[in-house]
């Protein structure tokens, strides 16, 4: 008999009979029990998997009782908890997390209910983080730039990652500007040539690490010339030319200039002299020449350059000459020849050629003949006394007239033998140069006192001299008032001096030849008592220099003080009339 299945009762029954045919019976019953299933392995495949990985169980169950159990599975992640059941598990669409422990169940079940129970574990493996990083600017970035440092990071896994940034410039480390989740920013100020590198590390917490990094080279901006312009539109021959620049620099750098002359295409100058002296001997420049200037601007890294525009030396007219006439005081009918005496002044160094033009009273004159110069000669014939004649110089040097010279005489009719423009005093002339052989003697020319020359011409030696546009002299005469204003009139002028002002009043005074002698003034109050307010001249008194406590109108039986006479001291005083005394005269 064979058992079938657990629980079955067995039963036995004995009976013994005897020869007699007699019997007896008995029964015994046993129930069977049934015996679980055994799982005799777990396994898990693969052995090394991610956490996006389907895994496998697979188990060995047997049943002593026969049959065959069944083998039902579960799983479960030590981070994660359930993540489903079956013999397969697709990681993917779980919770689980890298190197987590992942652990199946196998529960094998026989047909009675017996079960037996086995585990396999398999801890899933970390992968690494991953990180990529960007610099922006990548290239080209400047000293006053801000660095932009982007991670970009991912993990298979799907962990949460920290990512932290570090910065080098020329390989020392230096301090974030700002730092915000995957950016990191550095700001300027590098200098050029430096290497910025900016590393990002990044870490899933499970000991997978990773970093990378990016760099850029600091590169320098050029420093620019917007602008070069030349002081002058049009050059000449020994002058100064001068550039201006305008320059700048994108990076804030110092920007120095330097100059490069270019005189008929060699350079001539070189260096930090914006002006070019046409005049020098080894950087100048003559007519013709072409002249511009080359600029660099340098940073102290690179440079830049630009040129002016070119200029062409342009002719210089020549300067004025110095001319004269021959003779200097020519009378009627002489020739007048005009001469250069001094040759006009070429900075071109051209040769030069003179044109003579004539006018008489300002009429031009047309009949000039030639005799070393282009009509530099006027027939005697031509001349009238009195005329004034000027004779004008004019050079060119083949490419321009240039300034001219001029110079002009007045025809001497018999009257103005000196020149002086008044006609002798001569009763055949009827004029008032008392000497008319002297230039420098006509009327009111100014005297000295003393010299026995009357170069005034006023028939006295006194100092004369003018104080603006009066003239004034004075005489250390011995007379009385009365006699000295007719002196003064005798003699052709106004009358006894007045004094309108302080400038006048200290005029007179230096012009006394003796200043110990009293002179008179032309002001009294003879025909009013106490009235000095107007000079003998009918101008009124609008300046004094009383002395203290004058005018007095003293009075007594030799007369009343009328007259005004300046003393030593230069203040004035009332005085009698009759006192003998210097004088001074005007006209005015």
């Amino acid at each position: 008999y064979t058992i079938q299945a657990s629980d079955d009762l067995i039963t036995c029954t004995a009976t013994a009979t005897d020869i007699d045919g007699g019997s007896a019976s008995d029964t015994a019953t046993a129930t069977v029990v049934n015996t679980d299933p055994v799982l005799s392995t777990v396994t898990i495949s693969p052995s090394s998997a991610n956490n996006d990985d389907t895994l496998s169980c697979s188990a060995t169950a047997t049943d002593a009782d026969g049959g065959a159990p069944v083998v039902s599975y579960t799983w479960t992640g030590s981070a994660s908890g359930s993540l489903g059941s079956g013999s397969t598990v697709d990681l993917s669409t779980t919770t689980a997390q890298g190197a987590e422990t992942i652990t199946c169940t196998a529960t094998a079940t026989d047909t009675d209910g017996g079960v037996d129970t086995g585990t396999a574990s398999l801890s899933l493996d970390n992968r690494a983080p991953t990180v990529r990083v960007s610099l922006a600017p990548s290239s080209g970035a400047t000293k006053n730039d801000t660095l932009t440092c982007t991670a970009v990071v991912a993990d298979d896994d799907g962990d949460t990652l920290t990512t932290t940034f570090s910065w080098t410039v020329a390989g020392g480390s230096v301090t974030a500007s700002s730092t915000s989740r995957l950016t990191s920013t550095l700001a300027g100020a590098f200098v050029a040539g430096n290497i910025v590198a900016c590393t990002a590390d990044t870490a899933d917490g499970k000991g997978g690490t990773e970093s990378a990094s990016a760099s850029t080279t600091i590169v320098n901006n050029p420093p620019t010339v917007s602008a070069v312009s030349l002081d002058k539109s049009t050059i000449y021959t020994n002058e100064a030319l001068t550039a201006s620049v305008t320059t700048s620099d994108a990076d804030g750098d110092t920007v120095t200039v330097s100059y490069n002359w270019f005189v008929a295409g060699s350079s001539v100058q070189d260096g930090a002299s914006e002006t070019l002296n046409g005049a020098s001997a080894s950087a100048g420049f003559e007519k013709g020449e072409a002249v511009y200037v080359v600029v660099t601007a340098s940073d102290g890294t690179d440079t830049a350059t630009s040129t002016s525009t070119t200029l062409t030396v342009s002719n210089t007219p020549p300067g004025a000459p110095v001319v004269a006439i021959d003779p200097s005081d020519p009378e009627e009918g002489e020739d007048l020849f005009c001469e250069v005496t001094t040759e006009s002044s070429d900075a071109d160094g051209d040769p030069l050629t003179y044109i003579m033009s004539w006018t008489y009273d300002t009429t031009p004159y047309t009949g000039a003949i030639t005799d070393v110069w282009t009509e530099d000669t006027v027939d005697g014939a031509d001349t009238v006394g009195e005329e004034e004649w000027e004779c004008t110089a004019t050079p060119n040097d083949g490419d321009d007239d240039g300034e001219t010279g001029s110079v002009s005489v007045t025809v001497q009719s018999g009257c103005d033998v000196d020149g002086d423009g008044y006609l002798s005093n001569s009763t055949e002339c009827g004029g008032l140069d008392c000497d008319d052989d002297d230039a420098s003697v006509y009327p009111f020319a100014g005297d000295s006192y003393g010299d026995g020359i009357d170069g005034d011409c006023d028939g006295m030696d006194c100092e004369g001299g003018y104080y603006g546009t009066a003239y004034f002299v004075s005489c250390p005469v011995n007379e009385s008032w009365s006699d000295a204003s007719q002196i003064c009139t005798d003699a052709g002028y106004d009358s006894l001096a007045s004094v309108l002002s302080a400038g006048e009043q200290s005029f007179l005074e230096s012009l006394r030849p003796d200043s110990s002698v009293k002179y008179w003034l032309g002001l009294s109050d003879q025909s009013v008592e106490g009235d000095w307010g107007t000079w003998e001249s009918g101008l009124p008194v609008t300046y004094t220099n009383w002395g203290s406590g004058e005018p007095n109108n003293f009075c007594d039986s030799a007369g009343c003080e009328d007259c005004l006479e300046m003393i030593a001291n230069s203040y004035w005083n009332d005085q009698r009339c009759y006192g003998a005394h210097g004088l001074f005269c005007e006209l005015r």
